[in-house]
């Protein structure tokens, strides 16, 4: 199995690894403003394997590899996923997420380590992690967040994402995480 990704004239063509197409593998994502989404289905058609929405997610004991796709809340995996999480066990594991927070931040750093120590608690392997910016279902006033300049201004450029970059990034940070060439 094969996909290629590229825009344009250059195309880059890239070959799953043996071990990753003889075991059963999916992509199971939880979205609310349809940011993970566009980066689970963009993953999807490239690598060809099944995408679950979290409302559909299947037994992950039917899986050898998932690529796990979430929204951020409280610096956590949204409540869907974070369950889902914790059923996974002894499995071969990615996962990405999208965010209103600044990509190198210390919010996102911190998530990433608690994601990948609730994972690696449950004698999972770790791939890899993609964090990508998105827009946020945004409902006004905020007293735990008061709406600064600062804020406002990382809130719009939030919600330019995910752009077609994104998803090659995401794609590219899969790939090298699954040693595809």
């Amino acid at each position: 199995m094969s996909f290629f990704h590229g825009g344009g004239r250059a195309r880059v063509f890239w070959r799953l690894p043996e071990w990753m197409i003889c075991k059963p593998h999916c992509i199971v994502y939880s979205s609310v403003t349809g940011n993970t989404q566009t980066l689970a289905r963009f993953l999807a058609e490239r690598l060809e394997i099944p995408l679950f929405s979290i409302a559909e997610a299947p037994n992950p004991e039917n899986y050898a590899c998932l690529i796990l796709g979430f929204w951020v809340i409280r610096g956590m995996p949204d409540p869907r996923m974070l369950r889902f999480m914790q059923t996974v066990r002894g499995k071969t594991v990615f996962f990405f997420c999208t965010h209103a927070a600044w990509p190198d931040s210390e919010h996102i750093q911190h998530l990433r380590d608690a994601v990948s120590h609730l994972l690696q608690d449950q004698n999972n392997e770790l791939l890899g992690f993609f964090s990508c910016q998105g827009r946020v279902h945004f409902s006004g006033h905020s007293a735990h967040h008061p709406m600064t300049p600062e804020r406002k201004h990382r809130l719009e450029e939030a919600a330019l994402h995910p752009n077609a970059e994104d998803c090659a990034r995401a794609l590219a940070a899969l790939a090298q995480s699954l040693g595809m060439q």
